[in-house]
């Protein structure tokens, strides 16, 4: 994902203090692929470099916007006592889905043991109840998360979740405080979903959540 696994990092880091400058009550108009939304400034995130948004697979000639939306603006309650803001919030990029979007390649390269993911490791998490394919190399650091285990076959395009990384002052004791990095389409518009490990669980409620905001803020 174009360096995403440290870009993401940042983007996430910056949307703590990062805001637009427009009033909190405004509605920023702003089309994206062939769908125009009207999204409230309070969510949209200002002053992010492009080169921090990981756009590999997204429509090049579209900068995109970058939103921050905590659980509760989606109608979810986080996960046990969460008491670092940061995990309960998801910092999203929507931009153009690009006609020839496809699967990141790191994911590719792990589901077929290609390359970096040459003689990889695979382990099964239970707690999200996916596969974990890492390089040997960057192993426990980095990962790609599947639905089904790469070594008994099947479609890496429908069993691909996620890729997730580590950040290196996190001990591996807690992997939970790791990021990972969602992706889902919208109509003409492909949005990535940066969250903490910590509530991987709610993946797919997140997702459903976030496209139902986002279906509200579209102008008819």
């Amino acid at each position: 994902m174009k360096s995403s696994i440290i870009i993401f990092n940042i983007l996430i880091l910056v949307a703590c203090n990062s805001a637009t400058d427009l009033p909190e009550s405004s509605l920023y108009p702003v089309k994206i692929g062939e769908e125009n939304f009207e999204i409230p400034s309070q969510y949209l995130l200002s002053g992010l470099p492009s080169a921090m948004v990981p756009t590999e697979g997204l429509d090049n000639d579209s900068n995109g916007v970058s939103i921050r939306l905590s659980l509760g603006d989606i109608g979810l309650s986080s996960k046990g006592e969460l008491q670092d803001k940061l995990l309960k919030n998801v910092v999203i990029h929507i931009a153009s889905l690009d006609s020839s979007s496809t699967l990141n390649q790191a994911a590719l390269d792990a589901w077929n043991g290609k390359n970096s993911y040459r003689n990889g490791v695979i382990e099964f998490d239970k707690e999200v109840g996916l596969y974990r394919v890492y390089t040997r190399a960057g192993y426990p650091a980095f990962w790609q998360y599947f639905r089904t285990s790469p070594e008994d076959g099947g479609n890496a395009f429908t069993s691909w979740v996620a890729d997730c990384y580590l950040p290196p002052q996190i001990d591996e004791k807690h992997i939970q405080r790791s990021t990972c990095h969602l992706r889902t389409q919208y109509k003409t518009t492909e949005s990535i979903i940066a969250i903490s490990g910590e509530i991987m669980t709610m993946r797919d409620s997140i997702i459903e959540k976030y496209t139902q905001q986002l279906s509200s803020w579209e102008m008819n």
